[in-house]
């Protein structure tokens, strides 16, 4: 800081520092569930092509083959389900009150420090708030990612078997 700026009263830096990051956590919800339906995408087109390579198995198939396959569909449906639940629509908590803060603030006659500890308070509390839904989108998102991992997994080692046979 130049040595003649005035110094920032703390509210002020504190307002500076986090006043974006309700929206920014917002955004941040938005590229997780980018990415949940980028990798479940994905997965569902290599899934269909290898279920396009069971054919050949198809005709000549063993309990293994069968019981892996069956076990990559029930794999897959706890990925589609826990895409799902990422996906379900949730609530994020704003900071924003550009329509009541300046009439309320007047009428109830706030004055400038009043006005920032309430503000700063309303953006903790939506930071607070909106870091638990991310939290729970981070782990459905590593969900989708394990299951999808492992059923391909599972469907390899199935036409591994069928190629094999």
């Amino acid at each position: 800081m130049p040595p003649d700026a005035p110094e920032l009263e703390p509210a002020d830096f504190v307002f500076d520092y986090i006043k974006d990051a309700p929206e920014t956590l917002i955004r941040d919800a938005g590229d997780l569930d980018n990415k949940v339906v980028a990798l479940f995408s994905a997965a569902s087109v290599v899934l269909g092509l290898a279920a396009i390579g069971n054919v050949a198995g198809a005709m000549n198939p063993s309990h293994g083959v069968t019981a892996l396959l069956v076990g990559a569909v029930l794999i897959y449906g706890g990925a589609a389900t826990a895409a799902l639940i990422h996906l379900w629509p949730v609530t994020l908590d704003r900071s924003l009150h550009a329509d009541t803060l300046w009439s309320s603030s007047r009428a109830n006659n706030k004055t400038t420090p009043e006005i920032k500890e309430f503000l700063l308070g309303s953006i903790e509390a939506a930071y607070a708030a909106n870091k638990a839904v991310l939290e729970c989108k981070a782990k459905t998102l590593a969900a989708v990612t394990v299951l999808t991992g492992l059923d391909v997994s599972v469907r390899e080692v199935g036409n591994t078997h069928v190629a094999c046979s």
